[in-house]
């Protein structure tokens, strides 16, 4: 098993590696048309744009998502899709998965896992996303668990 801090802990601002660490401030995702990812993360997501800055020689986008933020940034060629994702937090998944699909998005069941109800999107791109409903706070301690056929089959 792995140990994961406690709430008090995370509540402190304590970090194991004494960094001090508050929190993520942004994830970046390779894109490979900054257009149409624009349009997945801010209408069909429905998430905020937000300026980056205009010195940046590279084409990307940014999003706000509560705190925190994605980049999108432009490759050519897409790096290797690999198991990095990141996950969404929403207030109500079965309205999160009749918004995506209206919006045609297929999702992927996955399981659920301590208090946490979720399923798994990609991005025109193929990035995973995962997109949850936290009901109760995490444990402290996980169990070990082999990774789903699926996601397996969805990763070669």
């Amino acid at each position: 098993m792995h140990e994961i801090p406690s709430e008090k802990d995370s509540a402190q601002g304590a970090s194991p590696l004494g960094l001090g660490a508050m929190g993520i401030q942004h994830v970046t995702i390779h894109v490979s048309d900054v257009a149409r990812a624009r349009r997945f993360y801010g209408q069909v997501l429905g998430l905020t744009e937000v300026p980056r800055p205009s010195w940046f020689d590279f084409k990307g986008a940014w999003f706000v998502v509560g705190q925190q933020q994605i980049h999108l940034v432009h490759s050519d060629p897409l790096p290797p899709r690999t198991r990095e994702h990141f996950c969404i937090q929403v207030a109500d998944l079965i309205a999160a998965e009749k918004h995506l699909e209206s919006h045609g998005v297929a999702r992927r069941p996955d399981r659920d896992i301590a208090g946490v109800r979720r399923f798994i999107i990609y991005d025109p791109d193929k990035n995973y996303v995962e997109i949850a409903e936290i009901s109760q706070p995490w444990p402290t301690q996980w169990p070990a668990e082999p990774l789903p056929e699926y996601m397996r089959a969805a990763l070669e």
